[in-house]
Order: C-alpha cells, then sequence, then structure tokens
C-alpha cells in the first residue's frame, strides 16, 4: 500500500514538474525569472524520475544520481530567489551566495565519484535510508541548512525591492520545500527509515505552487501570457499524456515504461509550442524597422530656447508618471550627445561618448552609467539617432514594468520629433531669413507639439482605474458584477438598482471597445494594422474568442498581441475616464 502510494505520488510529481517546466520555458524563456523556475522544475521532475525506476527496479548506485540532481535542484532554487536583491543587495550576501554553492559543489562531487550505498541517502524502494555516522553527513545537513536560510534570506531582502507582492506564493512553496529538507535532515540523521512519500508530498505541493507563482508573474507583470492559459493548457498536455500512458500499460508496459512515455510525450508538446514561438519570433523581427520610420513624422520647433525649456516639462510629468528618482534628455552634438535638460540626474552640459547610448532599441544602461542611470530610450529620425532619455531607478528601487518602458519609448519618439524639428528649424532660419511667418508657424507648431505631449502625459487614468476596467471587460456579461463595480461610482451612473447599473456600465464598455473600429466595414481575410485593436477587444472579450485563435487570426506574435491589447486598453479606459463628468444621455437607464 505505501509503495503504491510513492509511485502515485512520484508519478504525479514528475508529470506536473515537467509540464509545468516546459510550459514556463515556452511562454516566457527570455525571462530569467522563467528560465530559472523552468531548470528548477526539470531537475525535480528527473529526481522523481529517477525515485520511479529506483520504485520499479531498486539499484543503489542510482541513490547518488537522485542525491545529486536533488542538490542542482536546491542551487537553483537558491539562484532563483538570488535574482531578486538589488547590486548592492547581493553585495551584502555574496559570501552565503559563495558557501551554498561551494558546498553544493562538493556535495555533488563526492556524490557521482563515491560508491552509493553507505553513506549516500536517496530513493531505495519506498523508504529514506539513514547516514552512517561521518563527515559527509555533518557536511551534508550543513549544505541543507545553509541554502535554506539563503533562499529565505533572499526572499525577505527581495520583497524591498518590488518582487514581494508577485512572489507570495512561490515564498510559501520555498516555505514547504525547506519542510521537504528539514523531513529529509530528521530521516537520514536521527532514524529509523521513514516513508520518502511524504517529502515527495510536500515537493509536490512545493512544484505547483512555483509554477502559479511563475505564471502569475508572465501574466500579470511580463504580459507574455494569460492565466486562463495556464489551465487550458494543462487539461490538453495531461489528457493527450494520460492517452498515451493507458494505451503503453494495456500493451502491458512495466509502471516506470509507462511513467517514460508520459514524459516524453509532455516534452513534444512542448518543443511544439517552443518552436512556433520562435518561428512567430522571426517572423516579426522587422517590426521595429517599421516603427522608427513612423518617426520621421515630425513638426517644426520654434526658438532654440524652447526646445529645453518644453523638454524639461516632458521630464517632470514623466518622472512624476513613473515614480522615478530623475531623468535627463541627451541630444546629438557630432560624435557625442550632450545633456540639454535634465531633472534631478546627470547635469545639463555632460558629454558622454556616442557608444555608450547608441542603441537601436531601448536598453539597460552601460557600466559607464549603470550606477547613475537604469535605462536608455534612443529618439530616432529615419536612419538616424538623434537624442536619449536617460531614466533612473526608481524611487521605492523597484523594477520598471513593460507598462512603464512603454511610456518610456512613447517619450522618445516625442522627443525624436521636438530634436529634428529644431535641427530644421535652425536651417530654415539660416536660410530663409526673410521668411519671418514660416518661423512664426514653426513657433506655434512647436507650441501645440509641446501642449499634445503635456497633455499625453497628464492625461493618463491611474493604473487602479485601467485595472478596474479589465476587470469589468472580463465580467461584460455578468450585469450583478457590473453593477457592483467601483467604475460605477467614479463614472457617476445612476439606476433603480445594481441590475439597471450594470446594464449603463456595459453599454459605456461596448461604446469605448466600438470607438476604436475604423469607419470602414471590416475586410475579409488577414485585417490591416488599424484594425488590430479593435479586433483584439472585441473578439476577446465580446465573441469571448481565445487569444491563440485571434493571434492566428491576425497572424501577430504574441508578444505583438500583448503589447496591442495592453495599448487598446489603455485607449479604452482613458475614453471611460473621460466620460466622468459627461456620461452620454443614451446611456442612462430608462426610469421605471
Amino acid at each position: 500500500m505505501l509503495q503504491t502510494a510513492t509511485w502515485l505520488v512520484d508519478f504525479l510529481g514528475m508529470a506536473l514538474a515537467l509540464w509545468l517546466a516546459a510550459y514556463l520555458f515556452s511562454r516566457g524563456f527570455r525571462s530569467a525569472v522563467s528560465r530559472w523556475a523552468g531548470l528548477i522544475l526539470f531537475l525535480i521532475a528527473c529526481a522523481f524520475l529517477i525515485g520511479l525506476y529506483q520504485l520499479d527496479q531498486p539499484t543503489a548506485a542510482l541513490a547518488g544520481w537522485w542525491a545529486a540532481v536533488a542538490t542542482v535542484a536546491l542551487l537553483a532554487w537558491y539562484g532563483l530567489t538570488y535574482q531578486f536583491l538589488t547590486p548592492s543587495m547581493r553585495r551584502r550576501v555574496r559570501w552565503m551566495a559563495w558557501t551554498v554553492y561551494g558546498l553544493g559543489f562538493i556535495k555533488i562531487v563526492v556524490l557521482v565519484a563515491a560508491s552509493a550505498g553507505s553513506q549516500i541517502s536517496g530513493p531505495n524502494n519506498f523508504n529514506i535510508v539513514p547516514y552512517s555516522p561521518g563527515l559527509f553527513g555533518i557536511g551534508d545537513v550543513l549544505f541543507l541548512l545553509t541554502a535554506a536560510i539563503g533562499t529565505l534570506t533572499n526572499f525577505r531582502l527581495g520583497s524591498r525591492t518590488g518582487y514581494g507582492p508577485h512572489f507570495q506564493p512561490l515564498w510559501l512553496a520555498s516555505v514547504l520545500g525547506a519542510l521537504a529538507v528539514a523531513y529529509g535532515i530528521v530521516a537520514v540523521v536521527v532514524g529509523p527509515e521513514l516513508p520518502r512519500v511524504v517529502q515527495d508530498g510536500l515537493l509536490v505541493a512545493a512544484i505547483s505552487l512555483c509554477g502559479y507563482a511563475i505564471a502569475r508573474y508572465q501574466a500579470f507583470v511580463e504580459r507574455r501570457t494569460t492565466l486562463r492559459d495556464l489551465p487550458v493548457s494543462g487539461l490538453t498536455v495531461f489528457g493527450l499524456s494520460a492517452l498515451y500512458g493507458w494505451l503503453g500499460w494495456q500493451e502491458g508496459l512495466r509502471p516506470f515504461q509507462v511513467a517514460l512515455v508520459v514524459a516524453l510525450a509532455i516534452l513534444s508538446h512542448a518543443a511544439y509550442d517552443l518552436v512556433r514561438d520562435l518561428l512567430d519570433r522571426v517572423l516579426h523581427q522587422h517590426e521595429s524597422v517599421f516603427r522608427r520610420r513612423l518617426r520621421g513624422l515630425a513638426r517644426d520647433v520654434g526658438s532654440e530656447e524652447d526646445l529645453p525649456t518644453h523638454l524639461l516639462a516632458g521630464l517632470e510629468t514623466l518622472v512624476h508618471l513613473l515614480g522615478a528618482t530623475g531623468a535627463c534628455v541627451a541630444v546629438r552634438r557630432d560624435a557625442a550627445f550632450v545633456v540639454t535638460a535634465s531633472l534631478q540626474s546627470l547635469p545639463v552640459g555632460t558629454q558622454f561618448d556616442a557608444a555608450e547610448a547608441d542603441f537601436k532599441e531601448l536598453s539597460a544602461a552601460g557600466p559607464g552609467l549603470a550606477d547613475r542611470v537604469d535605462w536608455l530610450a534612443p529618439a530616432w529620425v529615419g536612419d538616424q539617432q538623434v537624442a536619449v532619455i536617460a531614466l533612473a531607478r526608481r524611487a521605492n528601487r523597484g523594477q520598471y514594468s513593460e507598462a512603464d518602458l512603454d511610456l518610456l519609448v512613447d517619450m522618445s519618439d516625442w522627443v525624436g520629433r521636438l530634436v529634428a524639428g529644431e535641427v530644421r528649424q535652425q536651417a530654415r532660419r539660416a536660410d530663409l531669413l526673410n521668411l519671418a511667418q514660416a518661423v512664426q508657424t514653426g513657433e506655434d507648431e512647436l507650441q501645440a507639439q509641446a501642449q499634445n505631449l503635456l497633455t499625453t502625459l497628464e492625461a493618463q487614468p491611474d493604473r487602479s482605474f485601467a485595472r478596474q476596467v479589465e476587470y469589468a471587460l472580463q465580467r461584460l456579461t455578468d450585469y450583478t458584477a457590473l453593477g457592483q463595480s467601483p467604475l460605477v461610482e467614479q463614472l457617476h451612473l445612476s439606476g433603480a438598482n445594481h441590475i439597471e447599473r450594470g446594464k449603463v456600465m456595459r453599454q459605456l464598455l461596448l461604446a469605448a471597445i466600438d470607438s476604436l473600429r475604423p469607419p470602414a466595414a471590416r475586410p475579409h481575410g488577414v485585417l490591416p494594422r488599424e484594425w488590430q485593436a479593435y479586433s483584439i477587444l472585441h473578439d476577446a472579450y465580446v465573441e469571448d474568442v481565445p487569444n491563440r485563435e485571434i493571434m492566428a487570426r491576425l497572424y501577430i506574435s504574441e508578444g505583438t498581441f500583448n503589447r496591442q491589447r495592453r495599448k487598446a486598453l489603455q485607449a479604452v479606459s482613458r475614453a471611460l475616464f473621460e466620460t466622468k463628468h459627461a456620461v452620454p444621455a443614451e446611456a442612462q437607464p430608462v426610469p421605471g
């Protein structure tokens, strides 16, 4: 009975860890956090697979390999939490990191080189074998305690950097993992032989919470997927894998062979998802080129003294919205960049080489500026970089989200237009001094552009309002939820009861989505770019079409889909935000 329970728990843990590892890596292989989590789960899946083989054919020689794989997984878990720390925090706990990695490396070398049996603990049928007293046992206990304490310490320090709210489930998973380690220490040091089904059960719970935490981070912070994709993928993969396993069982395969068939089925589906994502990325690699061409739509700028003034006004609004400690704009002058406008950042007139700021896309600051700048956003006009925005770290030392960086890129587009306009206006004044009216026209256009820039940055609804709009769109058919939404009070909606107010709320949401629709009839076949924002929101929330199907219809990658969806939600939120004091008459409920 105990052996059957152990086999079932190990089989579930192997399948769950392998699927989560493949899912997280295929959805977010460009994210360091996702790569670390995928490595951890893959190693744990390998440990469970070795445990299943031991149950099928007990072999003492594999005990050392099982312990080595488990040790690497524990080191990877510590490495994941180490990513949450800022550079200054890493310097403070670097001694602990070197201790954990050094003890782990020594343990792995001993495990691989030594003979499995007398002093190496691992899966032996369904029990955990105690250690023989010795130096290896003392060192192993010291390593396990150091790794567990170091991991929990990284979590405590990482909560100050902005990761804490997103990784509460991962904290609980680490606690469960520490309990599994503690159970193993008690079993191997105190004895007698204890069933490992308890330890394996704690690990299954830990990897479940770990996978959910990283998937939640991908959905809500990195915007690489949605939480609804997680259960759909799980049901699909596990359903097909269970079918393969059942067919193998019917053909008379041994339990370990059935587990191996399931593992291969999960890996094959994960490989398909990864290859599809890579092909989408190659297909849309030229989007940045098209984006830079749009920056050529610039207007004339007025006097030379106006440019720093308007740039500084834009920087003040940008720093306020992002909660940054400072920012500055540097304009290209020959082979260097010169700071033209600065707000609590590099002094005006500071020069740095073009090599430190010559980027095609948004990039992290290089070594020469890393102590004063976090991000550099280039401003392009055609195929020439004319300026760069340098953004310092956040006041709360947290990380900038993708939405924050999108706003920074929008600001760089405006800066490119302003700087290019200023350059053209200087040449026009030098060559056409007799055309005073043309100069005045350029100054008027500069004032209009500067006002539009400030209005765009200041009129953004706050994040909580945008989240409430997205929450309401997800419940578009639920009048009760819509009527009880905080948006009802914020938009000053009236009605006889919450159902009537929910109907009014639905009409406003539908009208806001419909405002994104181009005037012409919806074309057949592949939709043009101007139809993408409307199609994404309408199909997802009104027609309830899955995201994957929408991406297939529009022939866009997952990253492009997420960016277009985020911009469309911002547009709908702003449309509703502007109706706070002007709700259309047709949206009011009918009396009685």
